[in-house]
């Protein structure tokens, strides 16, 4: 029973292309295609070995992202 409702919610989970990811973090595709073969960033290979991403595991790094460039003194202009 537990089973079906996994399944059921995988098929809620939105796959984004390198194009997309790229553009959501302001990177380039290959920095993309890099971090996911790092395992920086989870990906999954689909149909002719396409790599997508999950768009909550891109949201959650780029979340991480701006919090880490908050904490640094960088972030913010000098007044």
């Amino acid at each position: 029973m537990e089973m079906k409702f996994h399944i059921a919610n995988m098929n809620k989970i939105k796959l984004l292309r390198v194009s997309a990811v790229s553009t959501i973090l302001g990177v380039s595709p290959s920095a993309v295609r890099a971090m996911g073969s790092r395992g920086v960033l989870p990906m999954t290979r689909i149909g002719s070995n396409h790599r997508r991403f999950s768009e909550d595991d891109v949201l959650a790094l780029r979340d991480k992202i701006l919090e880490d460039l908050e904490k640094t003194d960088s972030f913010y202009p000098e007044k």
